[in-house]
């Protein structure tokens, strides 16, 4: 009779396939959760990336612009003139400007109602106008020879201007609440041609107001610069002699200066902090600073050395963020966590040509 051999089943038991299910799922959670983190980063390193390009080409070409800055002294006439943006609308309104064809007078003052600042709870946390001489290498666009035989250039000083506002640079417009189009911290700069640099800029002791006949111009699409750039604080180094003179009899120790710098910065913060001021004006022969808690005798007849560029750029994360608010389809967060989470800020100093 024969028999034949009892084979084993070799079926998994209950256990060991819920010890296997455990350890596989086990397993996808830390792919996943590696996955997540991998993806984080690579965000984050795309946003750096990002905002370090957007802040190096503003720097870079405000860089240039500052080393190659044209300078007389020993005259009235204004070469650079600074101020904070919350005093243009009350500034500007005092100054007539012409219209060209195609495009309105676009002064600040006719902008209050609109977002040229950022929608409410995002707003531009400083905006610093600027305006000074400079010969900028594009100050003359590529012709060839044959067009240029009979032309003439005048000059070889440009003066540029720069804005930062909150606006849709591809639509050309401005920002409300209803707007279509994705506005953004939209950073300006307007080159003047030469010529009439030398015709309307040049030699004036009020450069606000002959600059505002270009005021038109700063906005069109030609001038965008860069996007994102929420914040734009200029500190000056200022070089001048402080008096130190006693209250004796000696003409000598009462007329005793020395030498000394003071940083001032163009900042909204109030006119006192951090000894910063509302505006600058540099002359050929002096110095106008408003707003500086520096006494402003001691100023008048210092030297502007050097200039440090402060940025903060927000992320393309933070700007979609920022157009929900403008639509209103969510609240606004708090200013401490908007720029913890979704800015950079970058600082550059740049040393200033010296004239004798």
């Amino acid at each position: 009779m024969k028999t034949f051999a009892k084979i084993k089943s070799g079926a998994f038991t209950l256990i060991e396939l819920l010890a296997a299910m455990t350890i596989t799922t086990v397993l996808v959670l830390v792919i996943v959760a590696l996955t997540s983190r991998g993806v984080d980063i690579w965000r984050w390193v795309l946003q750096d990336v990002r905002t370090t390009t957007l802040a190096r080409t503003a720097m870079d070409t405000m860089t240039k612009d500052f080393e190659s800055m044209q300078f007389r002294p020993g005259n009235p006439f204004e070469w650079m003139l600074v101020q904070r943006d919350s005093d243009l609308v009350s500034r500007a309104g005092k100054t007539t400007t012409s219209k060209k064809k195609g495009r309105s007078s676009g002064l600040d003052e006719a902008r209050v109602n609109l977002m040229t600042m950022g929608p409410e709870g995002a707003k531009i946390t400083n905006a610093s106008q600027l305006i000074f001489f400079t010969t900028p290498t594009d100050r003359n666009p590529a012709k060839s020879s044959m067009d240029m035989r009979n032309d003439r250039i005048i000059g070889d000083i440009n003066c540029v201007g720069y804005k930062l506002l909150y606006r849709d640079q591809i639509l050309d417009q401005d920002a409300t609440a209803e707007s279509d189009g994705f506005p953004v911290y939209s950073l300006y700069r307007n080159l003047i041609n030469a010529e009439d640099t030398v015709q309307n800029l040049l030699g004036q002791q009020d450069l606000w107001s002959a600059y505002t006949r270009y005021q038109q111009d700063e906005t069109v699409p030609a001038n965008f610069l860069v996007e994102n750039v929420v914040e734009m604080t200029l500190i000056f180094e200022v070089d001048y002699q402080k008096k130190i003179g006693n209250s004796g009899s000696n003409k000598s120790d009462k007329d005793a200066t020395q030498r000394a710098s003071v940083l001032v910065p163009v900042m909204t913060t109030g006119a006192n902090r951090l000894g910063s001021c509302t505006q600058m004006d540099v002359y050929g022969n002096r110095l106008n600073i408003i707003g500086s808690s520096v006494n402003i005798d001691d100023l008048k007849s210092g030297r502007v050395t050097a200039v440090t560029i402060s940025m903060t750029v927000v992320t393309d994360e933070g700007m979609a963020l920022v157009d929900q608010i403008r639509q209103k389809k969510r609240p606004a967060p708090s200013p401490e966590e908007f720029f913890e989470r979704y800015t950079r800020s970058f600082t550059q100093r740049v040393a200033l040509p010296v004239s004798h």
